[in-house]
C-alpha cells in the first residue's frame, strides 16, 4: 500500500534526478544539456541571493516559464524564504 507507493515514488524521483543512464534514465543532473549558473563573484559558500535567483531565471527557456519545475533541497528553504 502506502508504502510501496512511497518507495516506488521515491526511487522514480531520484532515477530521474540521479541517473546514470544505465538500465534507467539518464537523470537531470547528469544530462549533457545541464545549465549552470557561477555564482556571484565575492558571494559567501554555502549562501543564496536574489542575484541567483535572477540569473537562474534569466537562463530558462520563454516557453518553459509556465511549466518549469524548480528543485531544491529542503536546508536551501529558510534562505530563499528570507529573500
Amino acid at each position: 500500500g502506502y508504502l510501496l507507493a512511497n518507495e516506488l515514488s521515491y526511487s522514480l524521483d531520484r532515477a530521474f534526478l540521479l541517473g546514470d543512464g544505465i538500465a534507467k534514465p539518464l537523470g537531470v543532473l547528469n544530462s549533457p544539456s545541464l545549465i549552470t549558473v557561477p555564482k556571484v563573484t565575492g558571494q559567501a559558500a554555502g549562501s543564496v541571493l536574489y542575484q541567483n535567483i535572477l540569473d537562474l531565471w534569466s537562463r530558462l527557456l520563454p516557453s518553459s516559464m509556465t511549466s518549469a519545475v524548480w528543485l531544491a533541497s529542503p536546508t536551501l528553504v529558510p534562505a530563499l524564504a528570507s529573500l
